[in-house]
């Protein structure tokens, strides 16, 4: 999905485009010459430019969409007949997770599997059907919050990028106000050439740059869930009142969880990187030892396996990160400052050289903004 333009997309950049022209001419009142409105506009633009909303909206966009595609097959798994993936759709599966934590305390409470190993052996495969049914559950809510979050970046994403344009076309007014709509020399035209075709290239990389943003904060979220995991595990066992015990380990499993999911969901949002440290098994492990908490608490054996299985990972997760953030500052941080130095030496050099053409056409006639702009 990329960034085209809906009848009320362009509604909004006309409104803002003349909501800036007002406040130009208020700023700058009506002393601002023709050729410094034009210098103004260029850095405002290259500014903004800088930070790509355009191509990192775009890739917004798809992760959304990618996200939306995920849950459906999620969803499509345990889904009842009838039920749709409507606007209630959240509501309802919030209402479906906080029951089953609820069932599963009552139900936990009622075997007495916590603290008795006799109990927890002649109930772990019970107790690990209920858990995988809670889990699939669960993993719709996480999705559902994933999506709501990516929206809101998107919708960021989108204000930047209304601003541009909506600077674009004043400039591109104030510019054909001077010379018609065409170039006033040849060395104008190569500049204009040269700088569109450094902007394609930086571009591309500030796509790029989205999809490293999306992947380091899953990853550090993963990292950091999966550090409360640990503590929470421990905490677990050294509790002595069994419904304050059953409440940590459920919440040892949804960070389980969602670390689990935050992995997931960076590898998907960096397909061509493979990530380090952490493998498919190890995650594997982990996935299992969420479905077997409950039953795994009271024999001291297991919960010490389970310990390990839990350091393992988070020491792993934080070596993913410090890889990731590394490999991004060699990498894509470098090639995207190359790009964008390119990209605003050729932007200064066409600036001044259409300084120099405004000068000799009209001299330093007043900037007069028309409010009266055409979107087409």
């Amino acid at each position: 999905m990329g960034c085209g333009t809906s009848s009320s997309r362009e509604d909004k950049v006309q409104r803002l485009a003349e909501s800036l022209i007002h406040r130009n001419i208020q700023e700058v009142g009506r002393h601002e010459t023709i050729t410094d409105a034009y210098q103004r506009l260029d850095k405002e633009i290259c500014a903004l430019e800088g930070r790509c909303p355009g191509p990192r909206l775009a890739t917004a966009e798809a992760w959304i969409e990618h996200l939306q595609a995920k849950l459906k097959s999620l969803w499509s798994d345990t889904a009842e007949e009838g039920v749709t993936l409507d606007d209630d759709f959240w509501f309802k599966t919030q209402q479906a997770s906080e029951d089953d934590v609820k069932d599963i305390v009552k139900l936990t409470v009622k075997l007495g599997v916590v603290s008795d190993v006799e109990k927890s052996v002649a109930n772990e495969d019970f107790l690990a059907t209920v858990s995988r049914k809670s889990l699939q559950t669960s993993a719709n809510q996480y999705y559902l919050d994933m999506i709501e979050r990516a929206k809101n970046r998107a919708k960021t994403l989108l204000m930047s990028y209304n601003q541009l344009k909506a600077l674009y076309i004043e400039q591109d007014g104030l510019i054909a106000s001077v010379n018609g709509g065409v170039y006033s020399n040849v060395i104008e035209e190569r500049l204009d050439a040269r700088l569109e075709e450094a902007r394609s290239v930086r571009d591309k990389l500030g796509s790029i740059l989205e999809q490293w943003r999306t992947c380091g904060l899953l990853l550090k979220t993963s990292w950091k869930a999966a550090r409360q995991v640990q503590d929470l595990w421990q905490l677990a066992k050294k509790s002595s009142d069994e419904k304050e015990r059953i409440s940590l380990i459920l919440d040892c499993r949804h960070a389980s969880q969602a670390s689990l999911i935050a992995l997931e969901c960076a590898e998907m949002a960096l397909p061509q990187v493979d990530m380090k440290f952490v493998t498919k098994r190890q995650c594997l492990a982990v996935h299992h030892a969420c479905v077997y908490l409950l039953t795994d608490i009271a024999d001291d054996t297991r919960f010490n396996h389970t310990n390990r299985v839990f350091e393992a990972y988070q020491n792993n997760l934080a070596k993913a990160v410090e890889w990731l953030y590394a490999t991004f500052e060699k990498t894509l941080k470098r090639d995207f400052n190359d790009a964008e130095e390119a990209t605003l030496d050729l932007a200064k050099q066409l600036r001044h050289h259409r300084m120099e053409i405004f000068m000799k056409e009209i001299g330093p006639k007043v900037y007069l903004p028309n409010v009266a702009i055409d979107t087409g």
